[in-house]
């Protein structure tokens, strides 16, 4: 609540389109309030202030727009009904009167009476289950003692298995549906191992009585922190085959992380976001780097710095911590999320390993419990370091964009110098981006029989850098590890590209240079012997697979026997991009590699691939041989989805019993209902059986298919069709 005038008289809670039944103080009885459906204005009896402690009852009842989700799950395996809730950033107000801000800190209570084939799962501690066998209900308590921010509140209730495990003292909970359970360890089995390693790296234990997750249908989102019992979509749950392309441990991690960074210690307002969301970014490279090793952990934030920088809206660059926002929903971006991620990365650079590990165990212990902004964050940094941080924060958190720079190199012979010539082109006329970032930036000379590393400092909007060296290097490498957040334009010869792109030690580098090397190549011969021996020999599989698309790009006749021998790695990933690429070709003679692949690859992606490459070059047996795969059930359908529009692509009236087939089953997702409908598109017209099903579809409550159903139908163009469509008009339509 907030007091709402400044004689302490009257408060104010928030909350959205509710019945408000009564509201009476404790040991005092009814009181007076004022509702518009938006804020509750409750008249006291007499003044108070902040320092005074009230217990209200309000009685009311409301059906949430938002908040609380009543979810049917239909599908294939398993049917049954979801209740949950989802707050972040401002949704507890349609659910609970509350004063809905990430600085109010409660502790909180759930009690639900609901139907006992089901459960809930709540913040906190457990305090009784009771059965009520003559009503065939079961009722939960659950409570939250310490203290935790509104939006963090939840409550899921649905028909689960729970699976137990344990991290040390920390009780940990799998809430999966009941055939989940054999699946549940893949996505699940590292929970202990990231609960142990976060404790360690943080110098902190685990805040909380338990950890749990459950899964829920139609999610709005990957997954949500709430306090002790993480909320995440059905779909981080998935089978051996599919755990070869995929795993879940980034955002398993990542919600985590933030029962540190956003449950233990909150932002203060949504303005400093980042607070949670960098810091868990940023905690999921910490761990892949514990679990998976340094290549995986760096080209984890090599994904991240060329997610931000396709995102980067040069128009509109925000600040990350942003006070500018109209709907608390615009602060939650890739700004907060992968840039902030990046800042801290570049921090704790800038003040050492030692130093930033301490600030973040001192971080949580000094604001546990509390509320934390970006000042107070600097503040400690600065207190730890020794370092005056002013010009960091500046420019990274309270100003927007980031450093675009052009560099040029010189080599002087007589002065045994090489001197790099750098241009900061970033530009903004609104003063949000700044002229002149300060970038610390480790460079590397590349000699033929020596290299050496030097630390520059670029501090103007044009600089020269003058680097001692005995011979014209033969590769220059700028932003050594990619640690600094710059997109760079260097100008260097394509052998020095190609040198890197062989031989950078990382992962990033390498990658980078690989596209600089295919950036308007001049001499291709070069490019592609390069690209050839990556596409086969690097020992990091996102680089091969890089290589391979630029090869597929490149469209040479010598390169399709690279890809064909590429179909072959031993990392999946590498194998459906060497069939996507192969694709591209055109090349009949390449479908009976498609097929074998399609038949008998262990990778559902791989399959995928293999199929949508079938469209591109036909015989007289795609439809048959295609047909087979629109009953594979796969991860996320993506199987069947590649079948079903291969089989739109052929054209055959054959495909019509297969359209009507998953179009009518509401058990499908949208997009597959939606692709059988694409089916009928080239071969329905005029087809009375195509006709007479899409006008029994005309009820279809999902109103992306029912537009889809209309158009289709338009294309018949007789009498019966135009007569029912007038009739459509009539009715009430979205």
């Amino acid at each position: 609540m907030i007091l709402a005038d400044s004689g302490g008289k009257t408060i104010f809670f928030h909350a959205r389109d509710m019945a408000i039944d009564s509201v009476r103080l404790e040991n005092f009885g009814a009181l007076d309030f004022d509702y518009d459906s938006s804020r509750l204005k409750i008249h006291l009896p007499e003044s108070i202030d902040a320092r005074d402690t009230l217990t209200f009852v309000i009685k009311y009842h409301s059906t949430p727009q938002k908040g609380v989700y009543f979810m049917p799950v239909r599908t294939k395996k398993f049917r049954s009904q979801q209740i949950y809730s989802h707050n972040e950033p401002e949704d507890a107000r349609y659910w609970i009167p509350c004063y809905d801000a990430p600085s109010e800190k409660v502790t909180s209570e759930i009690i639900t009476t609901i139907p006992d084939s089901f459960v809930c799962l709540s913040n906190g501690k457990l305090i009784e289950k009771r059965q009520n066998p003559d009503k065939h209900t079961v009722t939960f308590h659950w409570l939250q003692d310490k203290q935790h921010s509104i939006y963090l509140i939840s409550f899921a209730i649905g028909n689960y298995a729970i699976l137990e495990d344990r991290a040390g003292d920390t009780p940990l909970f799998y809430y999966v549906y009941p055939y989940q359970t054999q699946l549940a360890p893949l996505s699940f089995s590292k929970t202990p191992k990231m609960v142990q390693f976060f404790e360690r790296i943080f110098r902190y234990p685990f805040p909380w009585n338990k950890y749990a997750q459950i899964v829920v249908h139609n999610y709005m989102a990957g997954g949500m922190e709430h306090t002790t019992a993480t909320t995440l979509t059905d779909r981080t749950i998935h089978d051996k085959k599919a755990h070869l392309d995929r795993t879940s441990d980034e955002l398993v991690s990542h919600e985590l992380a933030h029962q540190w960074f956003g449950d233990l210690v909150t932002c203060q307002n949504w303005s400093n976001l980042w607070l949670n969301e960098g810091f868990a970014t940023y905690s999921e490279i910490l761990f892949t780097n514990y679990d998976l090793g340094k290549d995986e952990a760096d080209y984890a934030r090599y994904h991240d710095l060329q997610f931000y920088l396709d995102m980067a809206d040069e128009k509109f660059p925000h600040p990350i911590v942003w006070e500018g926002y109209l709907s608390a929903n615009e602060v939650f971006d890739f700004v907060e999320y992968q840039k902030a991620a990046l800042v801290l990365h570049m921090l704790r650079k800038q003040i050492g390993d030692a130093n930033f590990f301490e600030l973040l165990h001192r971080f949580l212990k000094r604001y546990a419990f509390q509320c934390a902004t970006t000042k107070d964050f600097q503040n400690l940094a600065e207190e730890i370091s020794g370092q005056n941080l002013d010009w960091f924060f500046d420019q990274w958190l309270y100003k927007g964009g980031h450093p675009i720079l052009k560099i040029t190199s010189q080599f002087n012979k007589s002065e045994k110098t090489v001197y790099l010539f750098i241009s900061q082109t970033q530009q903004d006329s609104t003063g949000i981006i700044p002229q002149v970032f300060r970038l610390p930036v480790e460079v590397e000379l590349i000699g033929k029989n020596f290299s050496k590393t030097e630390n520059i400092l670029i501090d103007a909007r044009r600089d020269t850098i003058a680097l001692p060296f005995a011979e014209r290097p033969i590769a220059i490498l700028f932003n050594k590890n990619f640690d600094q957040l710059i997109d760079f334009e260097l100008s260097q010869s394509e052998s020095g590209w190609q040198y890197l792109a062989l031989h950078d030690p990382v992962v990033p580098g390498r990658l980078h240079a690989i596209e600089e090397l295919t950036d308007e190549p001049m001499d291709t011969t070069l490019v592609v012997n390069t690209l050839e021996k990556i596409a086969l020999n690097d020992k990091f599989y996102a680089v091969r697979e890089e290589a391979i698309f630029e090869l597929g790009d490149l469209q040479l006749e010598r390169s399709e026997k690279i890809l064909r021998q590429a179909t072959n790695d031993a990392k999946s990933s590498v194998r459906r991009a060497a069939v996507s690429m192969l694709a591209s070709y055109s090349d009949a003679e390449n479908n009976a590699l498609f097929r074998k692949m399609a038949a008998n690859d262990s990778s559902y992606q791989v399959i995928e691939a293999a199929l949508y490459a079938l469209s591109s070059v036909k015989d007289d047996s795609t439809f048959d041989f295609v047909s087979r795969f629109v009953d594979m059930d796969s991860y996320d359908d993506n199987v069947r989805e590649a079948a079903l529009y291969t089989l739109r692509s052929i054209n055959d009236e054959r495909a019509i019993p297969i359209g009507i087939r998953f179009a009518k089953d509401t058990t499908n997702s949208t997009y597959v209902r939606s692709l059988a409908l694409d089916l009928f598109k080239d071969i329905g017209d005029n087809n009375q059986q195509v006709q007479n099903f899409l006008i029994s579809m005309l009820n279809e409550k999902n109103k992306f298919l029912l537009k889809k159903i209309i158009r289709l139908l338009g294309d018949f163009k007789n009498e019966q069709v135009l007569s029912i469509l007038e009739q459509m008009k009539q009715k009430e339509l979205s």
